[in-house]
């Protein structure tokens, strides 16, 4: 089995996720919290196991809507989002 190197969990920040974190003002994609770089996850916007695995679409989430969300299309997993928060406030 072939190991990692020592520096893989490297601070370096990515420079994709990096520059899409920026365009999106620091904010999650999905939740629009403010995020810290450290927190956010790159997620492909439709499931790269639906066949969708261009470089557009990627955006970043912070790690619970990423978690929540998983291969769930984004319409599907914003619609349970949404049924969940109508449920709380009513």
């Amino acid at each position: 089995m072939k190991r990692k190197p020592e520096n893989y969990l490297s601070s370096e920040p990515k420079p994709r996720r990096w520059n899409i974190w920026i365009q999106q003002r620091k904010r999650c994609f999905y939740c629009c919290r403010e995020i810290d770089y450290e927190d956010s996850t790159e997620d492909h916007f439709f499931p790269r196991v639906k066949g969708n695995s261009a470089e557009n679409n990627i955006v970043v989430a912070c790690r619970n809507c990423n978690g929540v969300k998983g291969s769930n299309s984004p319409t599907k997993f914003m619609r349970k989002k949404w049924k969940r928060i109508y449920e709380e406030l009513t």
